[in-house]
């Protein structure tokens, strides 16, 4: 059976100039049939003429066998394939055109994609527009749920402090939260290489950890290479303490640490064990004078722990009162701890 195909129709009017009297026809096509099977395409509608017309399947000239003024049948080219086409009826008379598209057989689906070709260049940008108006605003949201409630008194700074720290001695973080500086003896000693500067940083950092001690810290030493605590150390302004339940004063502030005299022996361990043997003669490797600056020797910037004419200044816990805490001036051992080994002075940034 012919399938019919009707379509919107498209319809071109050009004027022309016929002679004195004639009478101007307008063609017109209302649908078109094909029949592929009989090779035959059928066009109905009105204004053909009396003549043959002239007929186009695209750019194809079209044989027609019978045509009245309202119906024409032609036949179809050979080997044609489906798809839309462009049929053309020309009035013999008049030579004004009627236009409409017909389909021919199934169109197939469309095939894939083609690769997209390349950019075009970036058009220049355009200006802005006018900002539109703010719009209302959102409807507030539900109150979410509250929290759980906490034991009593833990939003206290020092309730915070004792369960963040358990090791930390209770005096400790009942000064919270103006929590002072503390200040210790490695309960570990060594010979004058203790890796730089840095490694004896990281010593320090470690028994300070090991006690369960929050915050960073740093080895009372200098170098020749421009460390010293004068240059790299935090100058506090609240007080320096030992990590004894006292919470023992070493100084009040910066100003008072590198005055030359402390207030007490700096002589505990970072987990608050008095180290005794401080209170004799055993030294600190410090290469530092009592105001924070570097003094002489240092072990080669602290690298040599084996030379035995290499020199290292440290100071002595036991005399506290004035700046031989920091530099013994008649005591600098040599590097592989002829007097030794020794330990370090450790305070919190």
């Amino acid at each position: 059976m012919p399938k019919r195909f009707v379509f919107f129709i498209l319809l071109v009017l050009a004027s022309a100039l016929v002679a004195k009297g004639a009478e101007t026809v307008v063609p017109l096509i209302l649908d078109v049939t094909v029949n592929t099977q009989q090779t035959q395409i059928t066009i109905n509608g009105d204004g053909f003429g009396t003549k043959f017309p002239k007929v186009l399947l695209g750019t194809t000239t079209l044989t027609v066998t019978s045509s009245t003024n309202t119906s024409i049948q032609a036949t179809l080219p050979g080997g044609l394939v489906a798809g839309a086409y462009l049929v053309t009826v020309q009035n013999e008379s008049s030579h004004l055109l009627a236009l409409f598209t017909a389909v021919v057989g199934q169109i197939g689906p469309s095939g894939p994609a083609g690769p997209q070709g390349p950019s075009g260049p970036q058009g220049a940008v355009g200006p802005n527009g006018v900002a539109g108006s703010t719009g209302p605003a959102g409807a507030v949201g539900p109150t979410g749920p509250a929290g759980p409630t906490g034991p009593a008194g833990s939003t206290s700074a020092a309730a915070i402090c004792g369960a963040l720290y358990p090791n930390l001695p209770a005096a400790y973080c009942a000064a919270a939260p103006t929590t002072p500086k503390l200040v210790f003896l490695t309960k570990n000693t060594f010979n004058g290489n203790l890796g730089g500067v840095v490694g004896a940083d990281a010593k320090c950092q470690t028994e300070a950890e090991a006690a369960g001690l929050p915050g960073t810290y740093k080895a009372w030493l200098s170098d020749s290479l421009g460390n010293s605590p004068s240059i790299t150390f935090t100058q506090s302004t609240v007080p320096y303490v030992t990590p004894d339940p006292s919470l023992t004063h070493v100084a009040e502030n910066w100003s008072g640490l590198v005055s030359g005299a402390l207030e007490a022996e700096i002589d505990y361990a970072a987990n608050g064990t008095l180290l005794t043997k401080y209170s004799e003669t055993y030294g600190i490797w410090t290469g530092t004078n009592p105001d924070g600056t570097a003094s002489a020797q240092n072990c080669s910037n602290w690298t040599d722990g084996t030379s035995g004419t290499g020199k290292g200044d440290l100071g002595i816990p036991l005399d506290y009162s004035n700046g031989v805490w920091s530099y013994a001036e008649a005591t600098n051992p040599n590097c592989s701890s002829q007097y030794g080994p020794n330990a370090l002075y450790c305070f919190k940034q």
